[in-house]
């Protein structure tokens, strides 16, 4: 389902900040990041038993390069394992192309090695190496315009 208000977004983001490490710099900062999102980008989750289980927020807003870019995506660990991730990333893949990205790109933590065994198993290859993470993307299936990866070792 898609988040519609930055109050829905917000809301979101206290449920999933113990989840999430990067939502843990308080709540003027999941506010600040709700009101971006809903200027700039498109969240959504999954709703199961009236709770939301898993949430991807994303932008499709380069349209000069033609780069989506997932933000966050998280599923509460009782639910990982059940699909909710690759539902969520598919969904971000899918509305990426329909917005006419060519690619989407994302940045994961070295120390995450689930995070980034997930990603590889779902096409995404490190493009740029950082002293503590990695930006890795993947060309979108019958996207428009050639694009070459410039894979590393992970």
């Amino acid at each position: 389902m898609l988040c519609r208000t930055p109050d829905e977004i917000q809301a979101l983001l206290e449920r999933f900040h113990m989840v999430l490490p990067s939502l843990k710099r308080g709540k003027a900062f999941r506010a600040a990041m709700a009101e971006k999102f809903f200027q700039h980008g498109k969240v959504v989750f999954i709703p199961e038993d009236g709770r939301a289980v898993g949430f991807a927020a994303f932008y499709c807003n380069d349209h000069v390069e033609r780069k989506g870019y997932l933000s966050m995506i998280a599923v509460y660990p009782d639910m990982q394992g059940k699909g909710c991730g690759k539902e969520l990333l598919t969904y971000v893949e899918h509305t990426a192309k329909d917005c006419g990205m060519r690619t989407v790109w994302l940045e994961v933590s070295k120390a995450n090695g689930s995070a980034r065994s997930f990603y590889r198993k779902n096409g995404y290859v490190p493009v740029e190496m950082r002293p503590e993470s990695m930006i890795c993307a993947k060309k979108l299936e019958n996207a428009s315009d050639e694009w070459t990866e410039d894979t590393h070792d992970v």
